[in-house]
Parts: structure tokens; C-alpha cells; sequence
């Protein structure tokens, strides 16, 4: 399956030069930290597109977990299920 977010730069590759999707997801308790976090990212690579979403942590772990996101917020340690 393809990754939904954006390749890793390789050696000597500036924040300049990355392009394309980041997603995020997962607690509302650390969505506000993430969505300044995006925006100041946005500011040294703005050919990166984040989007953060907030559908709670066990939400966000299971969209994680089916690769539909990059990042996962948490506010909690994830359940072994």
C-alpha cells in the first residue's frame, strides 16, 4: 500500500525541498499543540500539506494501525487491543 505522507528527505535534502501530504490524528487533548506544530512546519516547508485531525485517541491509534495516517496523537498509552 502506498504511505499517505511524505518521504523521508535523503542526505543533503532541505525542509525546502519536501512536498506533499502529512496526516495526523488521534486526541483532542493534543490536537491544539499539533495543529501550532503544523503550522510552524508549514513555515520551513510550505510545499508540505499537514492536516490533524480529532477523532480521540483510540480513534486515532486505529487509523494509525490501518495506515491511514502518519502520526498518531495520544494522550493515553495505547491498549494491547
Amino acid at each position: 500500500a502506498e504511505e499517505p505522507g511524505a518521504e523521508a528527505p535523503t542526505p543533503g535534502e532541505t525542509s525546502e525541498s519536501l512536498s506533499g501530504p502529512v496526516v495526523i490524528d488521534g486526541s483532542s487533548t493534543v490536537a491544539p499543540n499539533t495543529e501550532v506544530a503544523a503550522e510552524l512546519f508549514g513555515e520551513v516547508a510550505p510545499d508540505v500539506q499537514v492536516s490533524v485531525g480529532v477523532s480521540g485517541t483510540g480513534g486515532g491509534f486505529e487509523k494509525f494501525c490501518n495506515g491511514e495516517t502518519d502520526i498518531s496523537e495520544a494522550s493515553r498509552p495505547i491498549a494491547d487491543d
